[in-house]
């Protein structure tokens, strides 16, 4: 019996000690020192920030909807009306530096744009008019392919398409103006996967979709919704893995942010959240580009 007793105790020794799941961030108003798993659930004081502004843009741009850095350089495209134009801005003087069209690219509505350190990715999936459209793209075309000088065009031959559908999309008669759950104006890269974040005019919530950065005709999978108690319309994701998502809301003109950090196995809503009020739109103007 002793020896049986000293066999399990040695046992239990070496089990590793059970994680304590949790609230580990000293900032949160619900911080646990005894958390040694962040379970997602850490808790924020209310937190604002003022846009300052940095310089006005350049009318050229004033329906500037997607924002990059790439090739240590910032791009923009307009929102729907304009040609298929990328621009290249100077981000201390407003200067245009480069105007490049899109070969064989159209505008029906872009909305966002994403990078992956080679290629461009523009969101032509802005769908608000009535819910129902079924082309929705994104263009996808490496930076190796935009030539110098003020203005140039980057070859047809060098644009590839990414069509896709929703996948829980089934109803596609029109539903009028701003009444649909299916409105995109957020896109990310990160891993060889596009993520789509929607603009979810009913529900006020967003959707994170998923689909290949290859061209090709996908249907983008449902990962996961967040109530996100207003409209996105841009997102980005740092070096070390912080989403960002921006939006605003109709009724007050409130702009808002949020970071979403701590999240794990692939999707980026069940870590941790805070929203970051970032003033009104009367002021700053409606945010549509981030980062």
């Amino acid at each position: 019996m002793r020896l049986y007793l000293a066999f399990l105790v040695a046992t239990l020794s070496l089990a590793p000690a059970a994680a304590q799941p949790g609230c580990p961030d000293p900032q949160a108003l619900n911080y646990d020192p005894g958390a040694t798993s962040n379970d997602g659930s850490c808790v924020y004081p209310a937190t604002n920030y003022a846009l300052p502004i940095k310089t006005p843009l350049s009318a050229v741009v004033k329906e500037t909807s997607g924002l990059v850095v790439a090739g240590g350089r910032l791009w923009t495209h307009n929102d729907s009306g304009d040609s298929p134009l990328l621009y290249q801005i100077d981000s201390l003087t407003n200067t245009i530096v480069q105007t490049i069209t899109i070969g064989g690219a159209t505008n029906v509505d872009w909305e966002d744009m994403a990078f992956d350190g080679a290629y461009f990715y523009i969101g032509d999936f802005g769908n608000n008019a009535n819910g129902n459209r079924t082309d929705l793209k994104i263009y996808k075309f490496p930076l190796s392919a935009i030539p110098a000088g003020n203005t140039g065009t980057v070859p047809a031959a060098q644009v590839e398409v990414i069509e896709f559908a929703y996948e829980d999309q089934v109803d596609f008669s029109p539903q009028g103006s701003n009444n649909t759950r299916f409105d995109c104006e957020a896109m990310l890269w990160r891993d060889d996967t596009l993520h789509l974040f929607t603009k979810d005019w009913v529900g006020l919530q967003t959707a994170h979709y998923t689909l290949p950065a290859a061209a090709g005709t996908h249907l983008a999978r449902k990962r996961e919704t967040f109530p996100a108690d207003g409209l996105i319309t841009a997102a980005d994701i740092s070096a070390t893995g912080v989403v960002l998502l921006l939006g605003y809301r109709t009724d007050n003109a409130a702009l808002f942010a949020w970071p979403l950090f701590d999240h794990h196995h692939g999707l980026f809503f069940n870590g941790n959240k805070r929203r970051i009020r970032l003033g009104l739109a009367p002021t700053s103007g409606q945010v549509e580009g981030l980062c």
